[in-house]
């Protein structure tokens, strides 16, 4: 299966501001560095710059050096809890959830010293959330995604391998998907009031486009989680569990991606039929959320399939445009 294969049928287009968010994320890894040298190479190395423009294409500065701060924090987390790292042990674990959970009771910086919650207090504090329905679900969201991955790293240092349909669940938070839908809002023309962002009709619609968007990682980060020795992946487990061969377990997941397309682009039509019928003034607004949501998917593809982070690989992609020619 090529990489052009794996491409999703979403919009691409980049923020034409990504070369002041790269000043800005040069810098916020340059105080990184005195920190944790080893972790600031592996966030400088990976571009993120190049990620967050392609996933939010229509953000304006303020907003885009909050949303960089967001986004790189939960990357940096899953990093640092990496078993793989020098020093990494269990009670690491503990001590970063404990110090985390602190910052989400609170959002105050000021008693908090260690590397992920003084960021994280830091990015908390920059943001202009919308209302505060918004700032009590991000924050419930980053809470969520910090107990998974603290919990994947536990069972990655006791060797439990969970089973295919527990994966996929616990995906769902370790991927911090919920936190980057949420961080849509902060576009121009996106927010959604908060009757329709917790609708059930929102949740069946991004579901599966989150899924989408893990199922497609676990593929493109195959190349460097096979050299590691990993096992939390889904083609991986696919591979172990029903003792296929490596190819037909990406196909596998192939199969999963388009499938959960298909669903996402169902509940799409019907989440935008809700708002016609229920709150057609909100249309517009929907429309635009709709379109965000697919720039979430489409940026991560082609930011992955260029990134350092990954194994370099030969791919023939679209070209991607700035936002104004999207």
């Amino acid at each position: 299966m090529s990489m052009r294969e794996l491409q999703p049928p979403f919009p691409a287009a980049v923020n034409p501001r990504e070369p002041l968010l790269a000043q800005h994320l040069a810098t916020r890894t340059q105080e990184l560095s005195a920190a944790d040298r080893e972790l600031a190479a592996e966030i400088r190395k990976a571009r993120f710059e190049r990620l967050i423009s392609r996933m939010y294409p229509t953000a304006e500065p303020r907003a885009l050096r909050g949303i960089a701060d967001i986004v790189v924090w939960t990357v940096l987390l899953d990093d640092y809890l990496d078993p793989h790292r020098s020093g990494h042990t269990p009670g690491r674990v503990d001590h970063v959830q404990a110090s985390i959970e602190a910052v989400l009771d609170k959002n105050d910086a000021t008693n908090h010293r260690g590397l992920l919650d003084s960021w994280l207090a830091s990015a908390l504090r920059s943001l202009e959330a919308p209302d505060d329905a918004w700032l009590s679900q991000l924050i419930e969201h980053l809470r969520n995604f910090a107990i998974a991955i603290c919990a994947e790293a536990r069972a990655h240092a006791s060797g439990i391998m969970p089973s295919i349909a527990e994966y996929l669940l616990q995906r769902r938070e370790t991927s911090a998907w919920a936190v980057v839908v949420d961080l849509l809002a902060l576009q121009p023309g996106t927010a959604l009031p908060n009757s329709l962002r917790t609708a059930n009709t929102t949740t069946r619609m991004c579901t599966p486009a989150g899924e989408v968007m893990s199922g497609m990682n676990d593929i493109l980060s195959l190349p460097k989680e096979l050299a590691r020795g990993e096992r939390h992946n889904l083609v991986l487990l696919i591979q172990h569990q029903d003792a296929c061969p490596l190819p037909d377990a990406v196909d596998r997941v192939h199969a999963y991606i388009t499938e959960r397309t298909s669903e996402y682009l169902k509940s799409k039509t019907e989440f935008l039929d809700h708002i016609a019928r229920s709150s057609p003034h909100m249309y517009p607004t929907g429309e635009r959320f709709t379109t965000a949501l697919e720039h979430l998917i489409r940026g991560i593809y082609d930011w992955s399939i260029d990134t350092d982070r990954y194994v370099a690989r030969e791919v023939e992609a679209e070209p991607t445009t700035t936002q104004s020619g999207q």
